[in-house]
């Protein structure tokens, strides 16, 4: 997994990952996922001191990708998609052993949160997911409302859990690690 703690580093990795061309967007636990085009994207200019944590917006221009059926592509007019995320740094998210991210996430720990600006939807980002191979975003159950996200704490804006029944089950042999994934709780940890 790359850092997305530091301003630069997570810029470099973006653009070497967006330059891939492809992207797929998806809801979290669920095979429904769609694949698009990279038609353009937008990042912040790397800064002098590297620093700075990495928190900062990136607009991506999409489109459907086209598939050739009999000679003929479908969609015939691909819908075209610009969004606007806010990518957070994955600084404050250390909770997860590696044996923990084995079992619960199946391996497939998100890189980091991406929160969709013009909907308030929360994002796990993947760089690469095992299925793709490709960056993937999961579209998780949570939304930031009507939060100003410039009122996150910009060094940890984000903690990643499980709840303590579900995880009190687990230990008690009454639930599985699947039961675990699909009620992990995004915390967003806001200025005072």
């Amino acid at each position: 997994m790359s850092n997305f703690c530091s301003l630069n580093d997570a810029i470099i990795n973006l653009k070497n990952i967006f330059n891939s061309g492809k992207l797929w967007i998806g809801k979290d636990l669920s095979f429904d996922s769609e694949e698009y085009d990279i038609i353009s994207y937008e990042l912040p200019q790397l800064v002098e001191t590297n620093d700075c944590y990495a928190n900062f917006k990136c607009k991506i221009v999409i489109q459907e990708t086209q598939v050739d059926i009999d000679g003929e592509l479908f969609p015939e007019d691909p819908l075209i998609i610009e969004k606007n995320f806010y990518f957070l740094n994955s600084y404050g998210d250390f909770l997860w052993s590696d044996s923990l991210k084995k079992k619960v996430w199946k391996g497939n720990y998100p890189t980091t949160l991406a929160i969709d600006l013009d909907i308030g939807d929360i994002y796990y980002f993947y760089e690469s997911y095992p299925s793709q191979n490709e960056p993937y975003f999961a579209q998780t159950r949570e939304n930031i409302e009507d939060k100003n996200i410039e009122e996150l704490y910009c060094k940890r804006p984000f903690s990643l859990h499980i709840d303590e029944e579900i995880m009190m089950a687990i230990i008690d042999g009454d639930e599985g690690y699947k039961s675990a994934r699909e009620n992990i709780e995004i915390k967003l940890n806001w200025k005072k």
